[in-house]
């Protein structure tokens, strides 16, 4: 899977965005996939990478992410907003609201 481009305005937001999770998500999985998900959010305007394909880029069992994406939720870091059709989860990363706001 490519990773999406984004402009040198997004990127700077962004590494903004995961400097103010830093301070209260001390997970490196779960850093990992609100990246991720940042990311796609800037670039596509949605998340829909599998549960399963995070286990193997993060090399970590299917219960450390289910653990890693309930807490991003629990700080409103990402929010799940569908399914896609082949059943995955889809995610967008919160900028505005209280998933980065609240921990600036």
């Amino acid at each position: 899977m490519d990773t999406p481009e984004i402009t040198e305005e997004q990127a700077e937001a962004l590494l903004n965005w995961s400097y103010a999770i830093e301070r209260v998500i001390r997970r490196s999985t779960a850093l990992a996939i609100a990246m991720n998900v940042g990311r796609n959010t800037l670039a596509l305007g949605q998340s829909s990478v599998s549960h399963k394909e995070y286990q193997r880029r993060c090399g970590v069992c299917r219960r450390t992410v289910d653990t890693a994406v309930k807490l991003l939720k629990k700080h409103r870091i990402i929010a799940r907003v569908g399914t896609s059709e082949h059943g995955s989860a889809i995610y967008r990363a919160n900028f505005q609201s209280s998933g980065a706001n609240a921990l600036v």
